[in-house]
């Protein structure tokens, strides 16, 4: 759960049935909307700040230790997309990058590969006040972004590639 007036995140603890703070002292994180676990075990957090969506990514405290919550110093910008505009969802697609809502502004964005900054384009536009992400990979592989309104993943590098097959592979749910 994210607590978007002062940036802390917290965990439901299954073993003790009760909350636990998994990211305190996050001050910078005020206006937070969603968050995203990388397989790589960095956690995204998207966040508007002066009317600017922007993503940054936190590391753990100690790798492969999820209940010891995350390191605020480790904060890392990965990158602002769009323009006076309100973060809302975000999500890794099956291509590895991070999707990201700019709200206001009826965008998807998308990070290079490897998730270490936001391309300078919106990926899909005119859209009406994404939300949410989801990929369906079953329904022709569509991304939905809002009210149940999608297009085609990407497969390759090219931003005109909105109907090109996907590969054979793709990545499983992190363990």
């Amino acid at each position: 759960m994210l607590d978007s007036i002062d940036g802390r995140i917290f965990a439901w603890d299954t073993s003790t049935h009760s909350w636990s703070t998994f990211l305190a002292e996050a001050g910078q994180l005020e206006s937070a909307s969603q968050i995203e676990f990388g397989d790589d075990g960095r956690v995204f957090v998207s966040q508007t700040l002066n009317n600017q969506p922007r993503i940054v990514a936190f590391q753990l405290y100690h790798s492969g230790d999820w209940a010891g919550g995350l390191d605020p110093d480790s904060a890392e910008l990965i990158g602002n997309y769009s323009n006076q505009s309100g973060a809302t969802g975000i999500r890794i697609g099956p291509d590895g990058r991070l999707y990201a809502n700019a709200f206001n502004a009826g965008e998807v964005w998308r990070s290079n590969p490897g998730i270490s900054a936001m391309e300078s384009e919106a990926f899909l536009v005119n859209l009406d006040l994404p939300a949410s992400i989801l990929f369906i990979f079953n329904l022709s592989d569509l991304i939905f972004a809002d009210q149940f309104e999608a297009e085609p993943i990407p497969t390759s590098k090219s931003k005109s590639c909105l109907g090109c097959p996907l590969p054979e592979t793709r990545p499983g749910p992190a363990d």
